[in-house]
C-alpha cells in the first residue's frame, strides 16, 4: 500500500472509533456476522455436487424407456 492509502486507511478508521467506539464497533461487527449466518446458503457447483447430479440424471434417463423413432411422413396434396 502507498503512503496515500496508508494515510486515508488512517483517517477511515480514526473517523470510525472517533464515531463508534471500541464497543460500538464490536457491536457493529456482531450484527454483520448475525446478518450474514441469516443468509440463504450460496448454492456451489463443485465438482463432487455436478458428478452426483450427473449421476442422478444419467440413471433417470435410463429409467426411462426410449421414444420409439417415427419417421417423417410427407403429406402430398
Amino acid at each position: 500500500m502507498n503512503a496515500a492509502g496508508a494515510d486515508e486507511k488512517r483517517r477511515e478508521e480514526d473517523k470510525r472509533n472517533t464515531v463508534l467506539g471500541p464497543a460500538g464497533r464490536w457491536q457493529t461487527i456482531l450484527q454483520a456476522i448475525t446478518w450474514a449466518e441469516a443468509q440463504p446458503q450460496i448454492q456451489r457447483n463443485t465438482p463432487a455436487k455436478c458428478l452426483k447430479l450427473q449421476q442422478a440424471k444419467l440413471a433417470a434417463e435410463a429409467s426411462v424407456s426410449p421414444t420409439p423413432l417415427v419417421p417423417n411422413r410427407v403429406h402430398e396434396v
